[in-house]
């Protein structure tokens, strides 16, 4: 039995729960390096202190955030292939791009979760309140999900944005070259040029289902 690679055919959508199931690992691997960017933003005066007085503050923060945008847009660009099938030019320039977009964007999304977080320190000062954990681990628990399908969303987005073509042309033999799982209705192309027999797994429902050979 021989396992095959195939293109996924764009015009059927997956469903509904594997897509929040895709976009939550998407958004958790960006959200994790934005949420890291802004705890060393907060540190980094005082741990490379010495860097910004040798090469000057403009020449550390152009490398700080090339360095941002460059893991960024990276890592959306293995993310956008691996869980959405999204052929995308990876290299340095094409990662800086894809970076800045993401960066602008996820600061624009998690500004909301500062001002809670911070809304919720006022008050707590105001009050004389002692900070209440519990508090803070409802607004964490409602507000990660949201942030992290928001992050997802964005990232799968940016990719088809930048890297994907408004009208891709429909290969000329598709009709003698695509097959339907039988058990969600996914459809799937396969080149002419490729000819086998065996079983695929479908992309969407997880299933497998027979491919035989046209020769």
């Amino acid at each position: 039995m021989t396992w095959v690679e195939i293109t996924e055919n764009t015009d059927s959508s997956i469903s509904f729960s594997m897509k929040i199931w895709k976009y939550l690992q998407h958004g958790f691997a960006l959200g994790v390096l934005v949420v890291g960017f802004l705890m060393i933003g907060i540190t980094i005066p005082y741990l490379v202190y010495p860097v910004f007085a040798i090469v000057g503050l403009p020449l550390s923060s152009a490398l700080f955030f090339g360095v941002i945008f460059m893991l960024l847009g990276g890592v959306n660009q293995i993310m956008a292939l691996r869980l959405w099938g999204i052929e995308v030019e990876q290299n340095i320039g094409t990662g800086m791009r894809d970076g800045f977009f993401l960066f602008i964007l996820s600061n624009i999304i998690f500004a909301p979760m500062i001002i809670i977080f911070q809304s919720m320190w006022r008050w707590w000062l105001w009050t004389s309140h002692a900070v209440n954990p519990l508090d803070v681990l409802v607004v964490l628990s409602i507000s990660t999900p949201i942030y992290l399908l928001m992050m997802g969303f964005i990232g799968e987005k940016v990719a088809i944005f930048l890297h994907v073509e408004k009208e891709p042309k429909r290969p000329t033999d598709f009709l003698e070259h695509s097959h339907a799982c039988p058990h969600c209705g996914k459809s799937y192309y396969y080149s002419s040029e490729k000819t086998f027999e065996g079983q695929v797994q479908c992309q969407n429902c997880g299933e497998k289902f027979p491919i035989i050979s046209d020769i």
